[in-house]
C-alpha cells in the first residue's frame, strides 16, 4: 500500500503492519515492537543513504511486519564489491548502535530499556546475515552466485533458499511459542519470508528484464565492462545462454560446429535484443539464418 513519495522514493507499507502491531500491544509487548521496528527502519536507512552516496536511485522503500526492503533502480551498475558493502551497511549500523547502546549503560541509572535496544541492535545485525532472500546475507549470496553462475539461476536459487530458512523458523517457532506465547514473532517472520520469496520467485522474469534492461543501458552508455567469452553448440537456445549472463560484464558468445571449428560469433546485444523480441526459444544456430 503506497503512502507517500519522498525526493522521489516510493513509499509503500504493508496491509498486514498495523494488524500485527495489534497482536503485540494485546500480548503486552507493543513498546518493545515499537523499539524493534525503530531499529529496523534505522536499518534500512543505512542502506539507502550508502546507496544515495554511491549516486544508486533508490525506487521503493517498503515496510513489512517481517522489516523492511530499500530498492534500487540501478542495483548491478557497479562492483560487486560495492553491492556487498552497500548490503552491509545495515547490518554495520546495527552494530555501532549496538555499541552505543551498551557503552551508555555504564552511565544510566536505568539500564533496562537501554540493554534491551543494544541486544535487539545487535540481533537484528546478526540475524539479517543469514543467507535468505531479502535478508541483506541473502542478497549478498545472491550477488556473488549472479557473478558465477549468472543472474536468473542466481535469482532462483536464492529464493528457494530463503523458502527452506522460512520452514526451519516455523518449526523453530513451533517449539518457542511452548514456552511462551510472545515467541510468535518466529511464526510471523516465517510466513514473511516464505511470502517474500514466494512472490520473489514468481516475478523473476520481470525483475530479470529489469536486469537486461540496465544491462543493455550500460552497453548503450559506452562504458567500460570486460568481456566474458562463452562458447556453444548452434542447437542451444537463446534463453539457456541468457541465464548464463553475469552483470557487469559483456559476453561474447562463439559457436562451436560438432568438429568444434567456429561457425560464428554471436554478441551481448543481440541475444538482449532476441529476448525483447520474445525470440528467446529459437537456438544460436538459427540465429545465422536469414
Amino acid at each position: 500500500m503506497k503512502i507517500g513519495q519522498v525526493r522521489g522514493i516510493n513509499l509503500k507499507v504493508s496491509r498486514f503492519l498495523p494488524a500485527l502491531f495489534l497482536i503485540y500491544f494485546l500480548l503486552g509487548i507493543g513498546d518493545k515492537a515499537l523499539l524493534v521496528f525503530a531499529i529496523i527502519l534505522i536499518h534500512e536507512l543505512g542502506h539507502v543513504f550508502c546507496a544515495v552516496f554511491w549516486g544508486m536511485r533508490v525506487d521503493t522503500f517498503e515496510l513489512f511486519p517481517l522489516g523492511g526492503v530499500a530498492r534500487m533502480e540501478n542495483l548491478y551498475v557497479g562492483s560487486l564489491g560495492k553491492e556487498i558493502v552497500l548490503y552491509l551497511t545495515g547490518p554495520l549500523v546495527n552494530f555501532f548502535l549496538g555499541g552505543v547502546c551498551f557503552a551508555l549503560c555504564f552511565y544510566l541509572k536505568e539500564k533496562e530499556t537501554m540493554a534491551f535496544l543494544g541486544q535487539a541492535s545487535l540481533a537484528i545485525g546478526l540475524f539479517n546475515l543469514i543467507p535468505a532472500w531479502p535478508l541483506d546475507g541473502g542478497r549478498i549470496f545472491q550477488a556473488i552466485l549472479s557473478r558465477l553462475a549468472g543472474y536468473l539461476y542466481a535469482a532462483r536459487f536464492v529464493s528457494l533458499i530463503g523458502q527452506l530458512w522460512a520452514v526451519i523458523f516455523f518449526i523453530y517457532g513451533v517449539w518457542a511459542m511452548a514456552y511462551s506465547p510472545v515467541n510468535l514473532h518466529w511464526w510471523i517472520i516465517a510466513v514473511f519470508l516464505f511470502y517474500l520469496n514466494k512472490r520473489e520467485k514468481g516475478i523473476v522474469y520481470l525483475s530479470f528484464m529489469h536486469y537486461l534492461t540496465q544491462k543493455k543501458k550500460e552497453i548503450e552508455g559506452g562504458e567500460f565492462l570486460p568481456a566474458l567469452i562463452l562458447v556453444s553448440l548452434p542447437k542451444v537456445t537463446v534463453i539457456k545462454i541468457i541465464e548464463r549472463l553475469v552483470p557487469h560484464r559483456y559476453h561474447l558468445i562463439y559457436v562451436l560446429d560438432a568438429q568444434g571449428r567456429i561457425i560464428g560469433l554471436i554478441t551481448e546485444d543481440t541475444i538482449i535484443d532476441l529476448f525483447f523480441q520474445g525470440r528467446m526459444h529459437i537456438s544460436l544456430g538459427e540465429v545465422f539464418k536469414k
